[in-house]
């Protein structure tokens, strides 16, 4: 088998895995990352770092209820 063949098998059996995984299975390994990626975020920034991204957090979900709020319409 040539090394192109393997990459190609190798491709097929990892679509395979992929299309037999639960979906719980999926959201719980993107869920752990994601968890994993925040922490080191939140450990390597600053604390003015912190405070930037807390404000900007809040901003946007002030935003985002306005937003939700101007979508209700009264009968």
């Amino acid at each position: 088998m040539t090394i192109e063949e393997a990459k190609k098998l190798e491709e097929r059996i990892g679509n395979d895995i992929l299309n037999n995984i639960p979906f719980s299975h999926v959201y719980h390994l993107i869920t752990e990352e994601a968890k994993t990626r925040a922490k080191k975020v939140v450990s390597d920034a600053t604390p003015e770092q912190l405070i930037e991204m807390k404000n900007k957090f809040e901003e946007l979900e002030k935003e985002m209820a306005e937003a939700e709020a101007g979508t209700i319409k009264e009968f």
